[in-house]
């Protein structure tokens, strides 16, 4: 990153004490969070921060199931994903996939999951809302391995069951990803470092000018809807444009009448143009510390994560009696649900202030 970039506004600087403005040597660890174990990626932890197919999925990529069947499409090489010119450019800058190399290191990077012996039905059969996705159809067809980069024999052939920085049954929750790619958004591209805790001096970006864009349409569709200004309206996409064309995205025209798409889920409207502006901010500041602060604001954490939800994958699997392969949307294996409380869009008062003003109410569940 350019730390004298036009579009930042506000970073934290990091680096030794003859670098810093405030002469104090200053690192972070955010490679060795987010790179897996490997030659020249993490020493330490590996992959601690992991991306889901819930915010991968919202960018533009090629399609893994058939609309048409609703069987996994079939590729011959898991690079496909990412290098027939379908992923947009932003998706190939936020996540590392299968095939790609590590900028630093030039370590080419391997997440298959598995094996799959034959794969005859649909997409659905093999992504179960389990743990790991786990049903009789995954126990009867799928392998995976204990290990990263291990080999079985499988009928009759020996054949690698997973990537070597990629998913296994005995790796525990670190150090290898469970979820098909990893975090490449802000990873040190240039240099010899260790990659070890606090050794990253990266600049963070807090403030830039991507997301003034981005407050600016959505204050403008939003005060457009109120005062029923189609020009605001305009103005908004305007802006949304402004932020896909840097980022070699395609264009998004505003739809004329759009639908509601937020009722059935919240309970309140949402338009669908209202929702694209909100998951094109989700696209643009992906990992820059706004999305939980967003859904907050917008009062839809607590619908979103009700009752526990699974987060998914975007695993490459081998069809071995095709030689083919597919991309399936797992639960991820540890099985984890992201969870969300409604007393957690307000903070805790604390009881030491209200025993010193009768006046103050404690915050709903507190």
């Amino acid at each position: 990153m350019n730390p004298n970039t036009e579009e930042d506004i506000m970073v934290k600087q990091y680096g030794p004490n003859t670098s810093t403005p405030t002469n104090t040597s200053l690192f972070h660890c955010w490679d060795c969070m987010v790179l897996p174990k490997g030659e020249g990626l993490s020493g330490d932890v590996g992959v601690a921060l992991q991306p889901a197919w819930e915010i991968m999925g919202l960018y533009e990529m090629p399609a893994i199931i058939d609309e048409e069947t609703g069987e996994p499409v079939r590729l011959n090489d898991y690079r496909e994903l990412w290098n027939n010119g379908e992923m947009e450019a932003r998706c190939r800058a936020n996540f590392y996939f299968s095939g790609m190399k590590e900028s630093m290191s030039g370590t080419e990077l391997d997440f298959q999951g598995g094996v799959y012996k034959s794969y005859p039905g649909l997409a659905a059969d093999g992504t179960a809302e389990t743990q790991g996705s786990v049903n009789d159809y995954t126990n009867q067809y799928r392998v995976r391995a204990s290990q990263p980069g291990e080999y079985k024999d499988i009928n009759g052939t020996k054949v690698k069951v997973s990537g070597i920085h990629g998913l296994a049954e005995g790796t525990g929750d670190e150090g290898y990803s469970r979820m098909g790619a990893c975090i490449r958004k802000y990873v040190q591209a240039e240099g010899t470092n260790a990659r070890v805790f606090f050794t990253n001096y990266q600049p963070w970006k807090v403030f830039r000018y991507g997301e003034i864009l981005l407050n600016w349409a959505e204050a403008a569709y939003e005060l457009g809807l109120i005062t029923g200004n189609e020009d605001l309206k305009k103005e908004a996409f305007e802006h949304i444009n402004e932020i896909r064309d840097r980022a070699g995205a395609h264009q998004h025209e505003m739809v004329t009448n759009p639908i509601d798409v937020g009722s059935e889920t919240y309970g309140f409207a949402i338009d669908e143009n209202l929702q694209y502006i909100r998951d094109e901010r989700a696209r643009e500041l992906c990992f820059e510390n706004h999305r939980l602060f967003d859904i907050r604001r917008w009062r839809v954490a607590d619908i979103m994560f009700q009752n526990g939800v699974y987060t998914h994958t975007l695993l490459p699997y081998l069809v071995l009696d095709e030689n083919k392969w597919i991309f399936l949307n797992e639960v991820e294996r540890e099985g984890r649900r992201v969870t969300f409380d409604k007393r957690h869009y307000y903070e805790q008062i604390p009881g030491g202030e209200i025993n010193k003003n009768p006046l103050l109410i404690r915050n709903d569940g507190y």
